[in-house]
Formats: structure tokens, C-alpha cells, sequence
């Protein structure tokens, strides 16, 4: 490719792409990229625990069995204490203690005695604004359990534009304070985590000398590594705790929360606290909790490519596509194309499962798509308007056949002049001084018209080029502009057809045909007015001199042509002639048969 073509390609690119770039980035086609967020998020469930998580649920069975909804505060006091005693690490509650209840006081003295409680609480009517999550209200635990509660955190959890969980906000201010989550609450204070830096793109912790790093999006949220099945997790109901407790069943261990970070919540279908996650419906929201901190755990969060690594990972790829659709034909660029789109979806879905790393999928194959689709109507609008340019500079000296092999050339059409070994043919009508003479200027335009038809007609039958009429004169070169090593044995067919064909029009007219062959100058010849397709040299020259000597019906062709076409021709040595313009004498020949072997 040209530089100018190649500029010409990286601008298509480039433009397109930052339109696309500002395009994706609308809500209907963010909607549609966090769809293929999901559909990844389906092959990367295949993955265990480390254990350390356990979940204690709230199901229908415990209501059955408890009472209805909201569970008397005592058994909460309850289970506190069961954990506690059977070695919880931590107790933490995905459920809201906001206003004061009957079993308070001794939910209160539970929770003091254990000293490992995390209490959740709420902001009312949380939203992002210049991408911090910030909260008008804070809805807090009652007084009396949260002043005995190792810590608190919020439990928002914004689903985005479409109704999907995907993100974990990890920090939301109020009132000039920055509060954190409820998990990220866990880290400070039962991993003993401690925030060592804070940056636009993430958070890093230490936790006793282990520095632990999460991806953090703008708006301080970072995209989770969802767990769809929460009995990967161990888990057990609020009501089995206590039989275990009390010695009623064996299905919970001893040892089952010995050490672990224990998260209760509700799963109760009668008591909805669930949402739709990574186009998982009806997903109990304690399981967010539960994947955030298994992510922590196994450093496995997803992290996701900002806008700059897109846009040039769109731009690549966009303009290995553009580079397809004008290096290769239709077909296999085609086919190229579907190919590139299916190694750069295959290439994310690794990135994906393997790195935990989400690049758009969209916005690159849009690009790739969209390039491919511009650039080809780019480069058929240019061979349009490059043929009709062809067709106007050749219309009249080509037949249509050899011009439709022009025009299915690949390579540019040298019309700035170029050395080529052609054959050159002039032909001239014998004794057009005197028809003209005894006949009126109508007749003679009439006749000579016809003659001249008839000797294109048989250049063009050829495969040759018309260069020019010269009066009742015609000169035909052959080899231009489409190659053809056959050109010294066409031109003579020629010949020998005009000789045939004028003929069998009138008995009376006669020509006389020189044919030479030589390397000559073939291009553009002429002023920004006027220019002409021809060939100009030494061969030009001799033809013209040699087809004066030739006399009415007679065909002569210079010793070039001749050794050129003596197997299939049959010819005659006409003798050594001096011409004008050349020292050393020329040996020509006269056809004399061949007319037989003329073919289309």
C-alpha cells in the first residue's frame, strides 16, 4: 500500500473508532456489554471455596419452626452465643437491627460477650455522583446492640441500569466521612487488614505484612467473581445450629465454625432479600457478601480494562481489519474477518476465565465490523471511480474484451511511460488520394469510414490497441496495456484479417500492412489538455517505414516479427531494404499464407 493509502486507512480507523468509543459508551450498548459479562460469568463456575466463609440461613423451614418474620431478638442472642462457643471467628449479619425490639438487651449482652459482632446498617437513597457513591441519610443499628458490636457496615448494594448485582461498593461518603462496607469491615477488623494506599483504580491492603490489592471502579466498587451456588459455601440453617447446639443432630460438625468467618442471613422465600446477580435471578443477596469475601480470600476479583487500554485494543484490531479488507479479495477477507472477530471473542473469554481480566467485547467487534464494512465500500467506490476513469482513457482504443482484463488488473495501469517489448502494425489504404477525387466528400467520409472500421475491427478482433488514424492511416500496437506474449503473431492475424475482410467488402479497395517488433515507450503522451495512450521508439518508426515500401494487399513484418511468428506463419523473404532513419539495412518478410490459421 501507498503512504497516502495508508494514511488514509489509519484516519478511517482512527475516526471511527473514537465515534464508536463515545457511542458504546451510551446506557443501551453499556446495557448490552454488561449481558456479556454475564454470559462469561456462567463459565467460571466450576471453582471451590477455601471454607473459611459459612453461611447460616434463615429459611422457611426456621420460620416454620421459629416463628413468623421478624424472629424475636432473643434467638439472635441465641445463636451468638452458640457461635461464640463453638469458635466463630467472626459473626457477621446480613440482616437490619435498625429499630428497638422486645430481646434487645439480652441480644445486647450476646453480642458483648462474643466481641466479634459486625452489624450491618444503610444509607437511604444512596447514588453516584461524579463517580463517588455518595448517600443522603444513614439508617444505623439500634444504640444499645451497636455500642457492643466489634464494627459496623453499610449493606447497599447497587444493582446497575438493568436491574443486575454485578458491583460491591466498598466505600460510600456521608457527611464529610468516608463508611465502609460491611465486608470491607471484615477486612479492617477480623482480618486485621489496614488500608496502605488508595488509588483512582484500586485499594490495597496489608494484612500483617500480606499486602492484598482489590480493583476499585470509579464510583469506589469493584466487579465480583459471583459464587451461583451458595452450597459451595458450607451452610446450614439457623434452626440446625441449634440442634447441633443442643445435640439433636449430627448434620452440623463440631468444628464447623471453628475459626471461620460466619455470615447469617435470610433465604426465606416469604421474606425477600434476594436480586438478580450476573443474570442470576431470585439470588440471595447474603451470597454477595459470601463471593466478595471468597474473593478477597483467593485474590479473585474481576478487573476490568479502563477506557484508554479499550480504545486501543478496538483500535488494533479495527485496523488489522481495515488492513484485511484492502490487502485480500472479497471472499477470503470475508472470511478473515469472521475469523478475526471469533479470535478476539475467543481471546476474551481467556482473559476472562483464565486472568480474571474483562475487555469489551462489543465496542472492539463493532469496530472490527464496522471497519471492515467502511473501508470495503471505500475501496469499491474508489475502483468505480478508477474503472470509469480506465474505461474513459481506454474506451476508444481497447475492445471491450481486453478492456474488462484491464479492469481486473490488481496492479495501477502505468500511464507515467514504461519500456515494454510490444509489436507495432500500420495499415494504409492504397490509391484514397484518387477514390477521393472522383467522388463526393459525402461518399469519401462514407467509404473511409467503413475501411477504417473494418481495419479496427480486425486490431480489436486481437486483442490490439488502437492508437491513432492517421488520415486514411491506422496504427495498432500489441502487448499494451494488458501483457501478452503472443503479440508479434496477433498483430499479424490481424493483418491478415483486415487484408480478408476489406476483400469481401470491395475487390477494389487495397492496403499495404508493416509490422515490426521492439522495445518502445508506452504511456500517456500529451498536455493537460489532450492526451493519448501510445507508443513512441525506434519499433514505431521502422513499422511505419516499412509498411510504405509494402505495396496494395501486401503484408510486410520486420526479421523480429518474423522470428517471432515463422513457426505458425507462413512467410517469404521480401529482401534487404534501406528506410529512412537507418543505417543498416533491414531483412523483411511477406505473409503469404497463415490466413487459415487466423483465430478468435
Amino acid at each position: 500500500m501507498s503512504k497516502r493509502r495508508n494514511k488514509k486507512l489509519l484516519l478511517v480507523v482512527f475516526v471511527i473508532n473514537l465515534l464508536l468509543f463515545f457511542l458504546f459508551r451510551m446506557d443501551f450498548f453499556s446495557r448490552l456489554e454488561s449481558t456479556t459479562y454475564d454470559w462469561r460469568m456462567r463459565f467460571l463456575q466450576d471453582k471451590q471455596t477455601t471454607g473459611d466463609i459459612v453461611i447460616v440461613f434463615i429459611c422457611d423451614d426456621t420460620l416454620s419452626l421459629l416463628g413468623e418474620w421478624p424472629l424475636s431478638r432473643e434467638w439472635y442472642a441465641g445463636i451468638t452465643h452458640i457461635l461464640k462457643d463453638m469458635g466463630a471467628k467472626a459473626i457477621v449479619f446480613d440482616i437490619l437491627f435498625v429499630e428497638e425490639k422486645e430481646g434487645d438487651k439480652e441480644f445486647a449482652e450476646a453480642i458483648k460477650d462474643a466481641g466479634n459482632v459486625i452489624l450491618p446498617f444503610y444509607f437511604d437513597h444512596p447514588e453516584i455522583k461524579k463517580g463517588i457513591l455518595e448517600a443522603e441519610k444513614i439508617i444505623e443499628p439500634v444504640e444499645e446492640l451497636k455500642k457492643y458490636a466489634l464494627s459496623t457496615g453499610f449493606i447497599n448494594i447497587i444493582p446497575d441500569r438493568d436491574g443486575v448485582i454485578r458491583r460491591y461498593p466498598l466505600f460510600i461518603d456521608y457527611n464529610g466521612k468516608t463508611y465502609s462496607s460491611l465486608d470491607i469491615s471484615v477486612i479492617e477488623n477480623v482480618l486485621g487488614g489496614s488500608i496502605l494506599r488508595m488509588g483512582e483504580d484500586f485499594v490495597e491492603f496489608d494484612i500483617d505484612g500480606d499486602k492484598r490489592k482489590i480493583p476499585m471502579n470509579e464510583d469506589r466498587s469493584v466487579y465480583l467473581n459471583i459464587y451461583n451456588d451458595l452450597k459451595k459455601f458450607p451452610n446450614y440453617s439457623f434452626v440446625q445450629v441449634f440442634q447441633a447446639f443442643l445435640g439433636k443432630t449430627s448434620v452440623v460438625p463440631l468444628d464447623a465454625f471453628r475459626d471461620k468467618i460466619v455470615l447469617i442471613g435470610i433465604t426465606a422465600t416469604r421474606v425477600p432479600d434476594t436480586g438478580n446477580v450476573a443474570g442470576i435471578a431470585g439470588y440471595p443477596l447474603v451470597g454477595v457478601h459470601a463471593s466478595f469475601l471468597e474473593n478477597f480470600l483467593k485474590g479473585e476479583f474481576i478487573k476490568r480494562a479502563g477506557n484508554i487500554p479499550a480504545f486501543f485494543i478496538s483500535l488494533c484490531f479495527s485496523l488489522f481489519s481495515g488492513v484485511i479488507a484492502i490487502t485480500f479479495s472479497p471472499v477470503i477477507s470475508f472470511i478473515s474477518i469472521v475469523l478475526l472477530v471469533c479470535l478476539f471473542v475467543a481471546l476474551s473469554f481467556f482473559l476472562f476465565t483464565s486472568k480474571l481480566f474483562w475487555i469489551d467485547v462489543l465496542y472492539p467487534v463493532g469496530s472490527i465490523l464496522i471497519v471492515y464494512g467502511v473501508i470495503v465500500l471505500i475501496e469499491f467506490i474508489y475502483e468505480e471511480k478508477e474503472k470509469a476513469r480506465i474505461r474513459n482513457m481506454f474506451g476508444r482504443y481497447i475492445s471491450p474484451d481486453v478492456m474488462e482484463k484491464v479492469l481486473s488488473l490488481k496492479e495501477e495501469i502505468m500511464l507515467k511511460g514504461e519500456k515494454k517489448t510490444i509489436t507495432v502494425l500500420f495499415a494504409d489504404i492504397r490509391g484514397f488520394t484518387s477514390y477521393a477525387d472522383i467522388h463526393s466528400p459525402d461518399e469519401t467520409f462514407t467509404f473511409l469510414n467503413r475501411v477504417l472500421s473494418i481495419m479496427t475491427e480486425a486490431i480489436f478482433k486481437f486483442g490490439g490497441t488502437l492508437d491513432k488514424f492517421i488520415g486514411d492511416e491506422v496504427m495498432g500496437i500489441y502487448g499494451v496495456p494488458v501483457d501478452d506474449p503472443e503479440h508479434a503473431l496477433k498483430a499479424v492475424y490481424s493483418a491478415i484479417e483486415m487484408v480478408k475482410k476489406l476483400k469481401e467488402f470491395s475487390g477494389d479497395v487495397e492496403i499495404g500492412v508493416g509490422i515490426n517488433t521492439g522495445e518502445a515507450i508506452i504511456g500517456n503522451i500529451g498536455t493537460a489538455q489532450r492526451m493519448e495512450y501510445t507508443a513512441i521508439g525506434d519499433p514505431v518508426n521502422v513499422a511505419a517505414r516499412i509498411e510504405e515500401i509494402s505495396s496494395g494487399n501486401e503484408i510486410l513484418i520486420g526479421e523480429d516479427t518474423y522470428n517471432l511468428v515463422k513457426e505458425k506463419i507462413t512467410c517469404e523473404l521480401a529482401g534487404v531494404f534501406t528506410v529512412k532513419g537507418k543505417q543498416d539495412k533491414l531483412k523483411l518478410y511477406r505473409v503469404i499464407g497463415g490466413t487459415d490459421d487466423s483465430k478468435n
